[in-house]
């Protein structure tokens, strides 16, 4: 999964963070 690349990428904790405000401006653009 994407999110697994972007761990190794920036590192666990700073990916993970990074993966779940995407997913915050996802959510609020469909809201929206």
């Amino acid at each position: 999964m994407m999110w697994g690349d972007y761990g190794w990428g920036w590192g666990m904790g700073f990916g993970m963070i990074s993966v779940v405000l995407f997913w915050v401006l996802v959510i609020l653009c469909i809201v929206i």
